[in-house]
């Protein structure tokens, strides 16, 4: 889905190495829209993450087991970002891209912004920058 509430360049979108008082990626003055190619234009889309990681499991265990485990016993997926936090924690640069894949599913609808947390990222970010839809006065030093 589109998100025409980023369509707008705002302040946020003026970083320091780019032009003050406009977009650093498509140079357009705050207060003006983005150019449609823009970076700053935003929509939503569902990915896929796969995260390939070693865990322990009983001896006898097979695939189908494991699986079972994971998918369709009381095991929780928060459990399984808490490891991947460990994971990260426990590497010397906390990187795990080596064990990281993302997969595009398709553009967001409705029924998956409802379910997810992209609404709550996308008004966390707006009050961070209440004041960014303001003009700036380029004088005054903004």
């Amino acid at each position: 889905m589109l998100h025409p509430e980023t369509h707008v360049v705002r302040r946020g979108d003026s970083r320091p190495c780019g032009p003050a008082g406009h977009c650093t990626y498509c140079h357009e003055p705050i207060g003006q829209k983005h150019k449609p190619d823009c970076v700053c234009r935003q929509k939503t889309v569902v990915v896929e993450w796969t995260f390939r990681v070693t865990v322990t499991a009983p001896e006898h265990a097979t695939p189908e087991d494991v699986e079972a485990y994971y998918n369709d016993s009381s095991y929780c997926a928060s459990n399984a970002v808490d490891q991947l936090m460990e994971l990260s924690e426990s590497r010397h640069n906390g990187c795990v891209c080596n064990e990281f894949e993302a997969k595009f599913i398709r553009d967001a609808t409705p029924h998956d912004e409802e379910h997810s947390l992209v609404e709550s990222v996308l008004d966390d970010d707006d009050e961070e920058d209440e004041d960014e839809d303001k003009p700036v006065d380029s004088e005054a030093g903004g």
